[in-house]
């Protein structure tokens, strides 16, 4: 009998794997024809599916596809999103070490991609996993830092995942007030973009938070907050929570006959959930403290054994299910085991025939090859060594030519250069000469312009590439060059610069630098008259603008001055020259300019990746 059962077990889990081979073979075949980025999305979507159902191997074999096609298609930031699916696989099943490995590598991808919501996300999920294995302490430190990168790359829907996670972190009584903090301030983020989810499952955490914090008429409120929103949009789920935990909070009100009543709402919801035992197990013992509360002690009794039947089926069952995956697991690694050893027994015997059989053929047939190989083999070389001679010859004239276009655009850019210089100078001498102040600043202001565009070619002729601009150091430069144009001292200014070490097209960098110009000289000029300490903020950088463009990335360009402001109707309307410069420019680079008075002034330049790919052929991918 007892080889007959196993047996049985043996064909059951032979089963269960052929299943689960079918499983992702059918989806893997129902998308193969599509393109490579729509396989990935849906290898990740089904793999989580597979999850939800247990079925972990199933899931590993389709992310296994999804991790070829994303190697190949090489852009970090897809090939990040999938080592977060295998990462979540290996967590689900209990793989702390892998997922953990896992979600490392999907970091480090990430941050290629500038892709800070998707970092975030990594950092909290690493939090899970310390939370799965008990370490408190590196659980919290994720957690902060997941909330550190949402906040300093303000994203926002990121924040508020990291701060609900927080305040769960925090629900203890020597840590409640923390907890109660971040979720008020994670429910502000979750309305400001209106979701309305994550809004109420953290309320209805927040609301047993409150609870265990003595706010009971607070808890109350909220809990009724989420039923209204829960029968609205018909969220069973929500509704159940609901229902097993507000009785809690009735009950310490000594509202019986209301807690009560939800408490047997729970039990007839339960049979429907998705967590029929629980809800019965919490619904029973709410239900015995009620009876308690009244007196009833035999009914208080019959509740009581009900709760302890489904608490025991509830840790039964767990039990129950590590038992079987345990088993699961044993019997399918020792039946790989063996089919791998048969299939190199065959694959051994089937090369032994066929040596023997082929062998000697082969070897009479190698003798009679080798002959003409050979006569093939030099001439070919000879062939080789000429072509060769030529390529280098011709490498060689390439490289000549190269290096003499690089010197002649050098020179180019050197006497544009000097010739900018030349009429700088005769700008600021002829400024010098003007008694009109009106007609003497707008020259010196045309003399500032020209120098702007002057740095430009003298950066150019200076580096080794005479088409490509480091912005990084052009800004840096320019900024001083106004600082002191202006009369200020780099100890007299709070500058802050975030600038992103870019190599730009001279297409690109010249109106860039231009309106730069005019933004800096704007806020020496205007925002400081009444400022004890000036600050200056300049940012520039890729961001990724979130249109479908193939991990091109957009130019973000801020200037910020902690001036008294400017009336932005009134630069909307406005007609100096500067104005229009800046527009004319904004709009040649396919641009939107901003300007915003709330604290100081702020203009922000945005220019989406698809108007500098269709307008400059040319791509901006983060370095």
């Amino acid at each position: 009998m007892k080889g007959i059962r196993l047996l049985v077990a043996l064909l059951l889990v032979a089963q269960a794997s052929l299943l689960r081979a079918q499983s992702a073979r059918v989806v893997l075949d129902s998308i193969r024809a599509r393109p490579d980025t729509v396989q990935i999305k849906t290898c990740r979507r089904f793999a989580d599916r597979f999850v939800d159902q247990g079925q972990f191997d199933t899931a590993d074999s389709v992310m296994q596809r999804a991790l070829e096609l994303a190697t190949q298609n090489g852009k970090p930031g897809v090939l990040g999103k999938v080592y977060r699916s295998l990462g979540y696989v290996a967590k689900q099943r209990e793989e702390y070490a892998r997922a953990l490995t896992y979600f490392q590598r999907a970091i480090t991808l990430q941050r290629r991609a500038n892709n800070h919501e998707e970092i975030s996300a990594l950092l909290v999920m690493i939090g899970h996993i310390y939370e799965r294995i008990g370490d408190e302490v590196n659980r919290g430190k994720y957690y902060q830092a997941g909330l550190a990168e949402a906040r300093r790359y303000r994203l926002v829907e990121a924040e508020a995942d990291a701060l609900s996670n927080l305040a769960n972190f925090n629900d203890n009584p020597a840590h409640r007030a923390e907890s109660l903090a971040y979720s008020a301030k994670a429910l502000q983020l979750y309305k400001q973009i209106n979701d309305d989810w994550g809004y109420h499952v953290l309320l209805l955490n927040r609301a047993i938070t409150q609870k265990n914090a003595g706010q009971l008429n607070e808890s109350e409120r909220a809990y009724r907050e989420c039923l209204r929103w829960a029968d609205k949009v018909n969220e069973p789920a929500i509704k159940d929570h609901v229902y097993i935990n507000l009785p809690n909070t009735l009950l310490l009100l000594n509202r019986l006959a209301e807690a009560k009543r939800y408490a047997k709402l729970g039990l007839e919801r339960a049979p429907h959930s998705s967590e029929p035992i629980n809800i019965h197990k919490e619904a029973y013992d709410v239900l015995t403290r009620i009876a308690e509360k009244e007196g009833d002690y035999r009914q208080a009794l019959a509740y009581h054994r009900q709760y302890a039947l489904f608490r025991d089926s509830v840790q039964t069952a767990e039990k129950s299910k590590q038992l079987i995956d345990a088993e699961t697991r044993y019997q399918t690694a020792q039946k790989q085991a063996r089919i791998s050893q048969l299939a190199t027994d065959n694959e051994r015997q089937k090369h032994q025939l066929w040596a023997l059989v082929g062998g000697t053929a082969l070897l009479l047939l190698l003798v009679g090859i080798l002959y003409g190989q050979y006569r093939i083999i030099r001439k070919t070389n000879a062939q080789l060594a000429d072509t060769n001679r030529v390529v280098s010859e011709n490498n060689a004239q390439i490289s000549k030519q190269a290096d003499q276009l690089k010197t002649l655009m050098q020179e180019l850019h050197h006497r544009v250069k000097n010739n900018l210089s030349i009429i700088s100078s005769l700008l600021r001498l002829q400024s010098s000469r003007l008694q009109d102040k009106g007609a003497a600043q707008a020259v010196l202001d045309g003399q500032l312009r020209v120098e702007a565009m002057a740095l430009i070619h003298h950066r150019l002729y200076q580096g080794t590439d005479v088409s490509r601009l480091n912005m990084q150091d052009y800004i840096g430069e320019l900024a001083h060059e106004l600082m002191r144009a202006y009369d200020f001292t780099p100890d007299a200014v709070d500058l802050e610069r975030n600038v992103m070490p870019l190599q730009l097209d001279v297409d690109v960098a010249i109106p860039v630098g231009l309106i730069l110009n005019e933004l800096l000289t704007n806020a020496f000029k205007y925002a400081y008259h009444s400022v004890e300490r000036p600050y200056l903020l300049i940012n520039f950088g890729t961001v990724n603008d979130g249109a479908d463009t193939e991990g091109q990335l957009a130019l973000r360009l801020i200037v910020q001055d902690n001036g008294p402001g400017i009336d932005t109707q009134l630069w909307g309307r406005g007609n100096s020259f500067g104005h229009r410069l800046i527009v004319s420019l904004s709009r040649q680079l396919g641009g939107t300019i901003s300007v915003d008075s709330q604290r100081g002034t702020r203009f922000e330049l945005f220019i989406p990746a698809s108007e500098i790919w269709n307008r400059y052929n040319t791509k901006l991918t983060a370095l």
